[in-house]
């Protein structure tokens, strides 16, 4: 089972995170949520041991990959499901991190932020509709084994901006700045 351990923020390593040793059902389970919308962001801090890993090593959220953030085959990926199809915006990761990853979906377009820069889009319309059960760590619908720590994981119901997502990797990573919650 996952262990808590020290976090990965630089600007609060005594705030816990939760390692994962490599258990393909080793995850966090955080009840039923619905996640729906046309404007979601699912983000984390994470550090991927072994990476560059063959296959996936982490997936955030899951069920039915409606809203996804995972590593796969040295790659980060966010997964958009929306309808029956899913899109995938995907960039090589270049190392095991720690890294700050947001994956941020609206009105149609998919965009894949890493340590605060935008590195990836995909085209993805619909709505996305679940209220599904939301998992840190080995995905419920692959069982991927898990071997990394996840730090600082959120969902928001909203779009978080460009503006938004460095302001929280700045945060985290120690340089001086006031993350708001108001979104």
């Amino acid at each position: 089972s996952p262990a808590a351990v020290s976090g990965l923020l630089a600007t609060d390593p005594s705030n816990g995170a939760y390692e994962f040793h490599g258990g393909s059902t080793e995850r966090l389970e955080c009840g039923n949520m619905t996640v729906s919308g046309t404007a979601l962001t699912v983000e984390a801090w994470f550090e991927d041991p072994d990476y560059p890993a063959t296959s996936a090593s982490w997936e955030t959220i899951g069920g039915t990959h409606n809203l996804t953030l995972r590593t796969y085959q040295g790659n980060l990926q966010f997964v958009v499901r929306a309808g029956s199809a899913a899109s995938t915006a995907s960039v090589p990761l270049g190392s095991g991190g720690p890294h700050h990853a947001v994956g941020v979906y609206q009105s149609g377009a998919m965009r894949l932020y890493l340590d605060g820069v935008l590195v990836a889009t995909a085209s993805r319309s619909g709505t996305v509709a679940a209220t599904q059960p939301v998992w840190i760590g080995s995905g419920s619908v692959n069982n991927w084994p898990i071997n990394a720590t996840v730090d600082e994981f959120a969902i928001y119901h909203s779009a978080l901006t460009e503006a938004q997502v460095q302001e929280h990797f700045q945060a985290g990573a120690g340089a001086p700045s006031i993350v708001s919650d108001s979104y």
